[in-house]
């Protein structure tokens, strides 16, 4: 659902991106899955909020992420 709110002459847009960052944790755990790469559900669920929210990921772990397909990751380390 996404809801075009009008605040003080400011437009802003509501998205539920609930169910949305729901398949795409579906899509990224069944791919990992299927090449035994798995993260926890919890690594998942982050990176799908990312996708959905087109926001990069900072991380100090590249290489735990790095298998994910769609995923901006910025290493904050180095």
């Amino acid at each position: 659902m996404i809801e075009i709110l009008n605040i003080s002459s400011k437009i802003y847009i509501k998205a539920d991106l609930k169910a949305e960052r729901l398949i795409y944790f579906g899509i990224i755990k069944s791919k990992l899955y299927k090449q035994k790469t798995m993260i926890t559900d919890a690594d998942i669920m982050i990176a799908a909020t990312c996708i959905v929210t087109c926001e990069k990921l900072i991380t100090g772990n590249i290489r735990h992420y790095n298998r994910i397909d769609g995923l901006i990751i910025e290493d904050w380390i180095h």
